[in-house]
């Protein structure tokens, strides 16, 4: 958006509702593409986009589980990119018949230019 007229630039449509901040940084290997942005989905995806022009550079699902989600901001530094993964399991708990606690979040690690992972970087993860 253009900070002095107001004008769209751009938009990306997710695949799901994005509720998290955009981390924005320098991309290497993706052609003309200098900067790039960050975010995630409600369905635990992950997007990196050229900042210029909005186009898809990548997309990484990057959890299976049917209830999590990714609504933290994603963190880049040293060309790789942080990524919260939540749960959402808080509503469904409440239901008697749901095995509670079958997901409690983690934070993975990818490759800000590609998404790519080796193994699965995963800091934190459900036991």
């Amino acid at each position: 958006m253009d900070a002095a007229t107001g004008c769209v630039y751009w938009s990306y449509q997710a695949q799901a509702g994005v509720r998290t901040a955009p981390s924005i940084g320098a991309v290497t290997g993706k052609g003309s593409a200098k900067y790039a942005v960050y975010f995630g989905d409600t369905r635990s995806n992950v997007y990196g986009l050229d900042a210029a022009t909005g186009e898809l550079l990548w997309k990484e699902h990057v959890e299976d589980h049917p209830l999590s989600r990714v609504v933290g901001a994603p963190k880049l530094y040293n060309s790789r990119l942080y990524v919260p993964v939540s749960s959402g399991e808080e509503g469904i708990s409440a239901s008697p018949g749901y095995p509670c606690c079958t997901f409690r979040g983690s934070v993975l690690a990818l490759d800000a230019n590609t998404a790519g992972r080796s193994g699965r970087p995963t800091l934190f993860q459900s036991r």
